[in-house]
Order: structure tokens, then C-alpha cells, then sequence
């Protein structure tokens, strides 16, 4: 079983590399050739398309988390679902092109959102099918032959130097239609299949929607806040600010989801085994995974250096970046660990309450601040000490659920490493060179008994 587990990891951990060079493509090099004015729209057009899943109300999510790894799925109840993700999908099309804006760029992004809603909707679809029935090599193709229609379509776009935007969304979207069009040609038997409306599928999509609706908020949990707080800045801040924002939180999460997205391809062998299993594959993975996302923070420093040869009309944002590359740490664990295994133990609900106290609570702090101080800085500070608070929590209460004790010195040392981490940023060179080679001692020293390469 765990060479079935690392099997699905090599495959996706192979599409979501290609992900991040995407990602890095988008982040790093299109603020090169387009004003800051259009990566702020640019921005908009990419965090709506991030939160397209939820106007599926957890559907796939649902019948993902309930099938998969154990029931196989009948064609007809996936095609009578399929018709209701496709209805609701162009309801929510018809909502998008009632939206009306002063601004011509806002128009645009709006027409080309209701378009994009069919497209990545439909094709998300059919991927939660894949992956509940355990086919994770031609998803990952899929979304690796997509990435590279997207990267080939950037790449040709910055030769030929275009600044305007509409041709890097036009690649954007291009590239999706390619990857529904594969996802449907290989669940084509669906489409001969007949509606069948019973009272068992009925009830079946019923406990998806309602398991589903709780596993999205859960996994959205993040993106909408983070997504929230960052359209809230563009409401009193401006578009500018909105976009030097949108830029630090894009390298933030580029780690986060691709962490995200590999996790989402392990729970069905995870759900597999046994009580006793699932503990001792959380105990080997809690410090090494702490200890990468320990390691990525530390990559802030080397990263700004070229960053700001690169983009130096983007100096403002490289401070956002530093007060919230900590999340690497806190988010990191939070969605690598914590959240995934809270999932796999069926503590859906459990988890649920967690996000949505972290979720008020950082919201109603974040508007107010905006609203009544307009100060982005105050706004950060509040994003990494709640942010920190539910990764802890977390953290003590899959320790409990999974009967692990002496979690209290990880948690210690990782705080103290996020504090050497703020430290270096005012120290000389000399103290930054030493400071780094305690931090890489010390852990090390601290770890030795765990890190090692399973043979």
C-alpha cells in the first residue's frame, strides 16, 4: 500500500512541478512585460477562477471523499450529477454577465469569468472522478499537457514582447478547454449512459453535497480569506496596492496549493489502511515536512536578492513577502498534515468549526483595520498570528486523536525559528552567515533520530 501511496505521489508531484513553473511563469515573468495596473486585473481574473469550485457547492468534493479508494462509482449516477453541475454552472454564468462595471477592464474580466466558469467547472468534474476512482497517472497527464499549452502560449507572448492582457487570459482559458475536451474523450462512455433520477441517487448526492459543501470550506478555507482581505485592500487601498499585495501572496500560495494538490491525490490510499498505519505514516511524515517548510521560509532571502534586480518597480511588495513568508511554516503543515489527516479520520466537522473560527475572526479583525486605519501592515501581522494559532491547534488535536505525545518541542523550536527568521532581516551579513549555520545545526542535531531515507 505504501508503494501504491508513493506511486501516486511521484505522478503528481511530476503535474504540479509543472504547475509551479507555470505559476512562476505567471508570477514572476508577467509582471515583466504587463503594468501593474493590468497584473492587478490579471490577479482578479486568477482568484475568481480559484474559487470557480465552490459555485459546484461540493459535489465532486463529496463524491471524492465518500468513493474514493472504496465504492466504485456508477456511470449513470455520474452522468445525472454531471447534468446538475452543468445546470449550476450556467446559472452562475447568468449571475457573472448580469455584473456590470464602470471600469472597461473590469467588464472584460467579468465576460471572460462566465466563459471560464463552464470550462474549469466541467473539467474539475470529471478530474474528482479520476482521482475517486484511483486513475491519477491520466489526470496528472491531463493537467501536465495543459500546463505546457500554458507555458509554450507565455513563452511565445514574452518573445514577441505583448503587454496587452487579453492574450495571456485568451492562453489561460485556451488551455483549459484543451484539458475538459481530454477529460471528457476519456469518460465518454458517461455521455451514452441514461439520466436515471431514483431515490438512491437521490440520497447519494444529497450526503456528497453535504459532506462535500463542508470538505470545500475546509479546503477554501485559506484561499478565501486570504482572496477577501486582498479584494478588501483593492476597495480602500486601490488597484495598485491590491497588485503588490496580490504579488506576495501569489508566491505564498504557489507552495501552499502545490502542497494542497499533492495531498488531494493521497487520500484515497491513505483511507485504505489501517488505524495503527495511518499513525505511523503521520509520525514519520509531522517532522520532515516541518522541516522543509522550515527550510522554504529561509529561501526569502536568496529569492529577494534576485527579486529585486527583477522587479524593482515591485520593492513594496518584497516587505509583504517577508512579514508573511512564515506562512510557509503554518499554512505549510496546515495543509500538508493537519488538514489532510483530520480528513482522512473523518473529522470533517471537527476541522470545519476550526476554519470557520479562523476565518471570523481573521476577517472581522482584517476589515476593521482596513476600514479604519487603511494600514496593510496591521492587516499582515493579523494574517501570520492567527494563521499560527490554528496550525497549533491543529496540530494538539490530531496528536490526541492519534494518541502521539511530545508534539510540545516541535511546535517550540518551529515558533523559535520563525523568530530567527524575522531577526535575520536586520542583522549585517556576518550575523546572517552564522545565524543560518546555527539554524541548520541545531535542527539537524535536534532531528537526527528522524531523518532518514527509507531504503
Amino acid at each position: 500500500m505504501f508503494k501504491q501511496i508513493l506511486y501516486n505521489l511521484k505522478i503528481s508531484f511530476l503535474a504540479q512541478l509543472s504547475s509551479v513553473f507555470v505559476s512562476i511563469g505567471m508570477g514572476l515573468l508577467l509582471p515583466k512585460f504587463i503594468s501593474i495596473e493590468a497584473y492587478g486585473y490579471w490577479q482578479i481574473f486568477i482568484l475568481y477562477c480559484t474559487c470557480f469550485e465552490l459555485s459546484m457547492f461540493g459535489i465532486p468534493n463529496g463524491i471524492f471523499l465518500r468513493n474514493a479508494g472504496k465504492i466504485p462509482l456508477h456511470a449513470a449516477f455520474v452522468k445525472t450529477t454531471l447534468i446538475i453541475v452543468l445546470s449550476l454552472s450556467f446559472i452562475w454564468c447568468g449571475v457573472i454577465l448580469t455584473l456590470s462595471a464602470e471600469d472597461a477592464n473590469y467588464s472584460y474580466v467579468y465576460k471572460v469569468l462566465a466563459t471560464a466558469l463552464i470550462v474549469i467547472n466541467i473539467a474539475t468534474f470529471f478530474s474528482y472522478i479520476l482521482q475517486s476512482r484511483n486513475e491519477i497517472k491520466y489526470n496528472a497527464l491531463v493537467n501536465l499537457l495543459s500546463n505546457l499549452i500554458i507555458a509554450i502560449g507565455l513563452c511565445f507572448l514574452f518573445v514577441i514582447r505583448i503587454s496587452d492582457l487579453c492574450y495571456y487570459i485568451s492562453v489561460f482559458l485556451f488551455a483549459h478547454i484543451v484539458r475538459l475536451l481530454l477529460l471528457s474523450f476519456h469518460e465518454k462512455n458517461i455521455f451514452y449512459e441514461k439520466i436515471n433520477i431514483n431515490i438512491k441517487y437521490g440520497q447519494e448526492l444529497f450526503v456528497s453535497i453535504s459532506t462535500g459543501i463542508k470538505l470545500i470550506i475546509i479546503d477554501y478555507t485559506t484561499i478565501l480569506v486570504f482572496g477577501v482581505i486582498r479584494l478588501a485592500s483593492e476597495k480602500y487601498l486601490g488597484i495598485i496596492l491590491f497588485s503588490k499585495l496580490s504579488f506576495a501572496f501569489s508566491i505564498i500560495m504557489l507552495a501552499i496549493n502545490f502542497i494542497n494538490q499533492i495531498v488531494l491525490s493521497i487520500i484515497p490510499s491513505l483511507r485504505s489502511l489501517e488505524s495503527n498505519e495511518i499513525r505511523n505514516y503521520y509520525i514519520k511524515q509531522r517532522k520532515m515536512i516541518g522541516l522543509f517548510f522550515c527550510m522554504m521560509m529561509f529561501c526569502y532571502f536568496p529569492a529577494v536578492i534576485f527579486l529585486r534586480v527583477w522587479l524593482p518597480q515591485y520593492e513594496e511588495s518584497f516587505l509583504y513577502m517577508f512579514l508573511l513568508f512564515p506562512l510557509m511554516v503554518f499554512e505549510g503543515k496546515m495543509q500538508a498534515i493537519f488538514s489532510l489527516f483530520l480528513k482522512v479520520l473523518r473529522y470533517e466537522n471537527l476541522l470545519l468549526k476550526i476554519n470557520c473560527l479562523y476565518s471570523i475572526i481573521l476577517l472581522s479583525f482584517s476589515c476593521l483595520m482596513l476600514s479604519q486605519t487603511a494600514n496593510i501592515y496591521y492587516v499582515i501581522v493579523c494574517i501570520v498570528l492567527f494563521s499560527c494559532f490554528r496550525s497549533t491547534l491543529s496540530e494538539l488535536i490530531c496528536s490526541k486523536l492519534l494518541g502521539i505525545k511530545g508534539i510540545s518541542k516541535n511546535i517550540i523550536l518551529e515558533l523559535c525559528l520563525v523568530c530567527i527568521f524575522y531577526c535575520l532581516n536586520y542583522m549585517n551579513d556576518n550575523a546572517f552567515v552564522a545565524m543560518i549555520l546555527i539554524f541548520v545545526i541545531l535542527y539537524f542535531y535536534y532531528f537526527k533520530d528522524d531523518i532518514r531515507v527509507d531504503v
